[in-house]
Order: structure tokens, then sequence, then C-alpha cells
């Protein structure tokens, strides 16, 4: 019984590592949707070749 109980410690202890580290990557997959977007909204307002035709 006492090696479960070590087992939840764990888990608890390195609960709060994989929460940091997944909200590390939300907000860095969130951060660089924003600057794609930002770089796809510039490239339409300048008219550059690379654009989608017909837009």
């Amino acid at each position: 019984m006492h090696s479960i109980r070590r087992i939840w410690q764990w888990i608890a202890r390195r609960r709060i590592a994989l929460l940091s580290s997944a909200l590390r990557g939300a907000a860095y997959a969130t951060g660089t949707g924003l600057v794609g977007l930002a770089f796809y909204l510039i490239q339409q307002q300048l008219g550059s070749p690379d654009a989608p035709a017909g837009r």
C-alpha cells in the first residue's frame, strides 16, 4: 500500500510540471498562429505576389 501512495505523490508532483509545459506549449502555438495571421494580413494589404489570387 505504501508504494501506491508514493506513486500518487509522484503524479501530484509531476502534474504541475506537465500542466505548466502544456500551457507553455499552448501559449507558444497561439503566439505563432497570431504572428502567422498578422503576416498573412500584411501580405493581403500589400497585394504581394505570394498572396492567393482572386482574394
